[in-house]
């Protein structure tokens, strides 16, 4: 064999360990990262904003920041308020996942505007919303619940959810009455 055709014989080898080398890692890339799915950071929480006689002025308050490679497409994302109070003696409803869910609805909403039936968040986008709504002021316990669906490729959907129960700060219990 010449010097030239050891020379190709080594290009075309080292064609194909190249080959086989990025085969393997767009495979890991896609499917053992799966960055090929959306990832969604989450965050809801209520603040207490000031105190209006015997009600609470609160802001629910949705944070999510889409930290995947891939669009990510919010459906229907509604909220709903609950809330308990000194005299409840037992909680025995559930949202049908085993979690607690508090006995008394406040309200409901979504967060997506009335013209809005969907939300798209690119890689890296960050989206806050902000709903104000009352409170009773004599609840003890407030309790946040999320829920939303993700159109996927394939058209399928996935359920998105979160809660979070919150206790009322000191002093949100009406005060009692001198006797």
């Amino acid at each position: 064999m010449s010097v030239l055709n050891w020379i190709s014989a080594i290009g075309t080898m080292a064609t194909t360990i190249g080959l086989v080398a990025a085969g393997v890692w767009a495979w890991l890339k896609l499917r053992t990262r799966r960055e090929h799915v959306p990832r969604i950071d989450l965050d809801i929480d209520i603040e207490f904003i000031a105190r209006t006689g015997d009600q609470w002025l609160v802001m629910l308050v949705l944070t999510m920041v889409n930290a995947g490679l891939v669009r990510y497409t919010l459906e229907n994302g509604s909220w709903d308020l609950r809330c308990a109070y000194d005299t409840d003696k037992q909680f025995e409803e559930s949202d049908g996942y085993g979690r607690l869910r508090l006995p008394h609805p406040v309200a409901q909403g979504s967060w997506l505007e009335e013209a809005d039936y969907y939300l798209f968040l690119e890689p890296n986008e960050k989206m806050r919303r902000k709903v104000f709504t009352t409170v009773p002021g004599d609840a003890r316990l407030l309790q946040l619940i999320f829920a939303a669906r993700n159109r996927r490729k394939d058209g399928n959907l996935e359920k998105l959810d979160d809660v979070v129960v919150v206790a009322a700060p000191d002093g949100m219990a009406a005060p009692e009455q001198p006797r």
